[in-house]
């Protein structure tokens, strides 16, 4: 009867597996078909920059683009432990390819990056997801800002640690739900009065950061700005 249960549990387990993989397989096919329309989508919509609804089109296809590479992110921290590999990183470099892939996306929004980071600061990190973290927060830091403003993303070294530090000067955080932004699918009220708000980007941060060793301090105020600091020990 034990050996029965056991086999039992076994075979459901398997099954469990088989659907998750079966499942991850389909999101995976699903995301590769809608580039190629969204690429096509994006390439008409450059050809037409004098339209005046250019902006708007644009944008909501960044917005599509984005929200399928959460959904790809969230799949691959299943990976994580497989795709790792720790190497000495310099932060002004990969600071500086993430913002100029969202090079775009900071002249569309009229906000202006401001780079504070010694040349010679480096940490020990996987490179590849210390990227996305950045960029998952850039991003962020883009969205949540007013017109004209600047994103800073600055660095300092204290004895053994490294901060790194994206800060914007935007629409902030209110205090109540400051402990709880790292949580899946949690927008807060700021976030429910923003469309593009998902609950997912600070949770995908959140798990990186865990798994790679680092730590993440948040401090934010209503219509004062927000700053994310990531903390390496060397």
């Amino acid at each position: 009867m034990i050996n029965e249960f056991i086999l039992n549990n076994g075979n459901r387990e398997t099954e469990i597996k088989h659907d998750r993989k079966l499942q991850k397989i389909m999101i995976y096919r699903f995301i590769h078909q809608m580039k190629t329309p969204l690429s096509v989508l994006k390439l008409i919509c450059e050809n037409h920059r004098g339209l005046d609804d250019y902006k708007k089109i644009k944008r909501n296809l960044d917005t599509i683009q984005y929200n399928l590479n959460q959904i790809v992110d969230i799949y691959r921290l299943e990976d994580f432990k497989s795709d790792f590999v720790s190497e000495k990183i310099l932060l002004i470099n990969i600071c500086k390819d993430n913002i100029n892939s969202l090079k775009d996306y900071f002249i569309a929004s009229h906000i202006y990056p401001k780079l504070d980071i010694d040349d010679s600061i480096y940490v020990y990190t996987d490179s590849k997801w210390l990227k996305l973290m950045i960029h998952q927060l850039l991003t962020n830091a883009i969205k949540y800002s007013y017109y004209g403003q600047t994103v800073t993303i600055k660095a300092i070294k204290i004895e053994n640690e490294v901060q790194l530090s994206i800060i914007d000067e935007g629409i902030g955080i209110e205090n109540a739900d400051l402990k709880n932004v790292f949580e899946l699918f949690y927008v807060g009220k700021n976030g429910r009065n923003n469309a593009d708000s998902s609950g997912i980007g600070l949770y995908i941060v959140k798990r990186i950061s865990d798994y790679l060793g680092h730590d993440l301090d948040i401090k934010s105020k209503v219509n004062k700005g927000t700053c994310i600091t990531i903390k390496f020990y060397n």
